[in-house]
């Protein structure tokens, strides 16, 4: 389930414009979605601010795995009491400037 704005169509180029959408988390019924909440879904992915050594954007969003922050193609999970709609700029560097954590099985050097 997911909310839309608006019901896209056409522009004045006769280019197709997709309507803007946005994921119901898991855990709200659909039934209860309210105009704020739908509002507060649809306002990701969030410009947090500017990375202060390479100048480039920092955003939170929801994607498949969960939320997280994003800074030139890395992308680094929000665990909680962190919450995708709340965090600022600071909490957002601190958690990109954790080393990564290793995934799945590294073979052992001989």
């Amino acid at each position: 389930p997911y909310v839309q704005l608006g019901a896209g169509g056409k522009d004045a180029k006769g280019k197709k414009i997709k309507p803007r959408m946005a994921s119901i988390p898991k855990d709200k019924d659909v039934t209860a979605v309210s105009v704020e909440d739908a509002t507060k879904y649809l306002s990701l992915p969030r410009v947090l601010g500017v990375h202060p050594v390479s100048g480039k954007e920092i955003l939170a969003n929801n994607g498949r795995f969960g939320p997280y922050v994003m800074h030139d193609g890395d992308f680094r999970s929000i665990k909680a009491p962190d919450n995708v709609y709340e965090i600022g700029l600071d909490r957002a560097l601190s958690i990109i400037a954790e080393p990564k954590k290793p995934r799945g099985f590294k073979k052992k050097a001989k």
